[in-house]
């Protein structure tokens, strides 16, 4: 029979208000975001769980510790309520922070210890010390990754993190990076820089990794009561040391996430579930293991959030058969328009380099009408996520309501680039930063008049 993995994703699986169809009104739900907001407030920072249970979404209410803890609370809420289903685990694991969501759904830690360890994780990279760092993705193999950061010979870059055979994380100082970044763009390979306000998973954090296990030494850690392999040690946890050289390394050692797939699924595994928001790990799924595998997302956006309950109850009666679930809204849906209560404006994505010309407001550079233009978009993300493509609406937030990964963000302005032969944006530009259809469009708009 086949098995079934519990994936616990990393910081960037943070997405406001997409709990809240998932809480609703179950005390024990709740009461799992009232145990990490005790810890937030201890380390001066605001409560996480009314940013993930409010659906106006990014708000002005939002601190330092949403990056640090948001993924985790809703990790949490999660891993409680697919527990609370019956849903089958045969094994856990988590990716980057995520270590710390596995290491308490295994039973390692109580809810308020692992959200105390992953706070000491920010306090201690923060009171580092060190120049700027930064984090950035390469659709490349991981051996051509290592073989720039090595000729370009800044001494900062190191590989972070290998998701597969076309998505490298590499973690070094920011001005390595940008080097990195521009050499990337030369040789054609696709970058994106991560929201991520440090170099993760590098060596130059050796005193902050020692830092963090002193401050977290009190602990009385826990062996797994749920088979757990981590990605970062390369092996299954056995007993608390093992725990305890995780949480002593998790700073440094790189994130070997793709090999963790592949062991995992030559025991067994077929059904891969994401334990948290957006669809991060479960596209990487594919890129490493035979298309018969499943991988489960159950939180893509908030428009998939309303369907939680249904999707969990899927998972349950025979997990070893279980269909992939997409769970995309049937063509029957209402559109789904963009929040009514105001928000906080979110910030211009970067201008592109060179003149925008004003023949940019009509035809031009071989581009449709506006109209046009839009549909065209829409077309190409609504195939990308399986939705109905009246769901994908001009001005609805693509991350937030759709849950439109950074990946699928590429993949889709990749396509579009292909399709009307624009040229490729420089590294200053961030395709992640355009949260909408119209916004899409401009940059569209912005490339082919850069061109005339």
């Amino acid at each position: 029979m086949s098995k079934v993995a519990w994936m616990f994703p990393s910081p960037g699986a943070y997405l406001p208000g997409v709990l809240r169809p998932v809480v609703g009104e179950d005390p024990e739900l709740a009461s799992v975001l009232k145990e990490i907001d005790v810890v937030a407030a201890q380390y001066g920072w605001g409560p996480v769980g009314s940013l993930l249970t409010d659906d106006r979404g990014d708000s002005a209410d939002q601190h330092g510790g949403h990056l640090w803890l948001g993924f985790y609370a809703t990790s949490m809420v999660v891993d409680r309520a697919l527990t609370a289903s019956g849903v089958c685990r045969d094994v856990v694991l988590g990716h980057s922070g995520g270590e710390v969501s596995a290491l308490v759904a295994a039973g390692c830690l109580s809810v308020a210890e692992g959200a105390r360890v992953l706070c000491e994780r920010a306090r201690a990279v923060e009171g580092a010390g060190l120049v700027p760092g930064a984090m950035a993705v390469l659709e490349a193999p991981v051996r051509r990754v290592a073989q720039l950061c090595g000729a370009i010979d800044e001494g900062s870059l190191t590989v972070a993190v290998d998701n597969g055979p076309r998505q490298v994380v590499v973690s070094g100082a920011v001005t390595g990076i940008s080097l990195l970044e521009r050499t990337a763009d030369v040789l054609q390979i696709a970058t994106t820089r991560l929201q991520i306000p440090d170099a993760y998973h590098h060596p130059r954090l050796g005193a902050a990794a020692r830092r963090l296990a002193d401050s977290v030494a009190d602990i009385r850690l826990r062996r797994p009561l749920v088979r757990t392999y981590s990605p970062q040690l390369g092996r299954y946890i056995e007993d608390a040391a093992d725990v305890r050289e995780l949480l002593e390394g998790m700073l440094v050692l790189p994130v070997r996430f793709r090999e963790a797939l592949t062991t995992l699924h030559g025991e067994g595994v077929e059904t891969f579930i994401e334990c948290g928001a957006k669809q991060v790990l479960s596209d990487v799924v594919p890129q490493c293991l035979p298309a018969s595998v499943r991988a489960v997302p159950l939180l893509t956006g908030r428009l998939q959030a309303r369907t939680f309950q249904i999707l969990a109850a899927s998972l349950t009666p025979d997990p070893g058969q279980v269909a992939e679930v997409k769970a995309p809204p049937p063509a029957s849906a209402p559109a789904v328009s963009a929040d009514p209560e105001p928000q906080a404006a979110a910030p211009a994505p970067p201008a592109v380099s060179g003149p925008v010309a004003p023949a940019a407001v009509g035809v031009a550079g071989g581009l449709p009408d506006e109209a046009g233009l839009r549909d065209a978009v829409r077309g190409v993300y609504a195939e990308l996520l399986q939705f109905p493509v009246d769901v994908v609406e001009d001005d609805v937030e693509l991350e937030s309501e759709l849950g439109v990964s950074s990946l699928k963000q590429i993949q889709a302005v990749t396509r579009l680039l292909d399709t009307y032969d624009l040229p490729t944006p420089g590294p200053e530009v961030q395709v992640f930063t355009y949260r909408t259809v119209a916004q899409v469009a401009g940059l569209l708009r912005q490339l082919a008049a850069s061109e005339a």
